[in-house]
């Protein structure tokens, strides 16, 4: 563990190479975070004594199926964004990271300052002031941070913590035309494919939507994004 201040957020690094868990563990500890460096899941799991403040995943460590480990990670520290990063860059990988409940993407070689400034931004997004967990109505929905769960005409509805960052960001945002580069900016950075957003919005659609093929709430403007409509008198008949 770096010698830092107890109040300096802590970062928890699995990567499986050696030389880049040293490196990593340095970049992150000169920007003035704590750090605990461990080569796998498991021995990062078995060691850690607290929760850390984020976790960066090497999707290549040797005990690491993304689809069942990250999942595992947020059973156990669940409020930790994850940082995961790879070798492997394609869309289908960076989807399935993410669904499986990564919080963001980097694909290697990294990029060490463009990693900082990552690390930066997703602490930066997950300070949450104690008064904005509490729940909020917006509409038809009320929204409830600390569950990530939304209540939508009596009913519950359960949501990954991409789906429920995402449709907080367009509830704050109701009734107004939000560009794919303008989420895109606010869930990751500028780097990261519309692509993603869409796949998002597809899986909310899933839960909030009637008929998904022709959505109410959560409407496709062609050409420029979408636009949340948070009550029975705003729906406007859906678009895809």
């Amino acid at each position: 563990m770096s010698a830092m201040p107890i109040h300096a957020p802590e970062i928890l690094i699995i990567e499986t190479e050696e030389k880049l868990r040293h490196t990593l563990a340095a970049l992150i500890g000169s920007l003035g975070y704590r750090t605990f460096a461990a080569a796998s899941a498991a021995q990062a799991v078995r060691r850690a004594e607290t929760e850390p403040d984020l976790i960066i995943l090497d999707l290549a460590a040797p005990d690491i199926d993304g689809s069942q480990t990250i999942p595992e990670l947020r059973k156990i520290f669940a409020a930790a964004p994850i940082l995961v990063i790879s070798h492997r860059g394609d869309t289908g990988v960076k989807v399935a990271a993410l669904d499986a409940g990564a919080d963001d993407f980097l694909t290697k070689p990294i990029n060490l300052e463009e990693l900082g400034a990552r690390v930066r931004a997703m602490l930066r997004r997950c300070m949450i002031r104690p008064e904005t967990r509490l729940p909020v109505r917006i509409g038809e929905f009320e929204l409830d941070a600390e569950k990530r769960s939304v209540t939508l005409r009596e009913r519950s509805i359960s949501f990954s913590r991409k789906e429920f960052d995402l449709l907080q960001i367009f509830a704050r945002h109701a009734g107004k035309v939000l560009t794919h580069r303008f989420l895109v900016s606010q869930m990751w950075n500028e780097q990261v494919d519309s692509q993603y957003v869409r796949v998002y919005v597809s899986q909310i659609r899933s839960k909030i939507e009637a008929n998904p093929a022709k959505p109410r709430y959560l409407v496709t403007e062609p050409g420029t994004g979408y636009v949340f409509h948070s009550t029975q008198q705003d729906r406007i008949a859906g678009r895809i």
